[in-house]
């Protein structure tokens, strides 16, 4: 996909006052932009009550993505009610997400891309309503099949840099306390998975995980309160999957059969 010299602007709805940052590669006096909330807003207010503020050309794809993206960020354009952008603006697509099926961007397009986008922070509004946005989603199970694929074959050089970048980092759910369940929901939970075997059923360690987990546990004592607390947990309990060695093979059991 070869770049071609592009504008980005600046819009304000005449009426309104409501903004609009966007792209083109037309002249930017006559084209009003295509958002679709921009759309919608004009629409609404008035089609051609529209005044451009604000004119840039660029002929370097790298600067162009990498000023759009930071323009979109520091005027916060997806939260701030001022703007009447629902993506951020890259300089390259301008529209919104799935507008694009089907077209593939350029592995060079997609190197700059990527290095205009480091180091571009995203605002808190901006992760929330990113996150909004794919509650509800489901995924097909074809597309699960995939993640499930791509996730087992990550070789250990992305492993690695994967590990490299989050180091140092705190957890992003650090210090939050989660929605407790109520006694109803732990109730419901419990009922549906009672009688259950274990989801490691029929599996087995190997000698290795066994060495390393003997390793990592050795000198570790549990607490006289953590004992009492698990004793009394099980205390007059059935249903409770449990295995012993019989001629050489695992067999498992509920504490109420055996």
């Amino acid at each position: 996909m070869d770049f071609r010299p592009t504008w980005l602007y600046v819009k304000r709805h005449i009426v309104t006052g409501m903004l609009y940052f966007g792209k083109t590669v037309r002249d930017p006096a006559t084209y009003h932009g295509s958002g679709i909330h921009w759309k919608r807003h004009r629409s609404k207010h008035g089609w051609d009550e529209v005044e451009t503020l604000w004119t840039r050309l660029f002929t370097d794809e790298t600067k162009l993505v990498r000023y759009a993206l930071r323009f979109s960020t520091r005027n916060d354009i997806v939260a701030s009610s001022r703007w009447a952008n629902a993506v951020p603006e890259n300089g390259l697509g301008g529209s919104m997400p799935g507008s694009g099926k089907g077209r593939k961007m350029s592995v060079e397009s997609s190197a700059k891309k990527s290095l205009a986008l480091k180091g571009v922070p995203k605002t808190l509004e901006h992760n929330e309503k990113n996150r909004q946005a794919q509650l509800g989603k489901k995924v097909s199970r074809k597309t699960r099949a995939k993640l499930r694929e791509a996730a087992s074959n990550i070789s250990d050089e992305t492993r690695a840099k994967m590990s490299a970048a989050k180091k140092g980092r705190a957890p992003h759910n650090k210090g939050k306390a989660g929605p407790s369940p109520s006694n109803a929901t732990r109730r419901k939970i419990s009922d549906a998975l009672r009688g259950r075997p274990g989801s490691f059923m029929g599996h087995t360690h190997s000698a290795e995980s066994r060495a390393k987990t003997s390793q990592a546990l050795k000198g570790r004592t549990m607490c006289a309160s953590h004992r009492r607390k698990i004793s009394e947990a099980l205390t007059g309990r059935t249903g409770i999957w449990r295995w012993k060695n019989v001629d050489g093979q695992r067999v498992y059991y509920k504490t109420e059969d055996m």
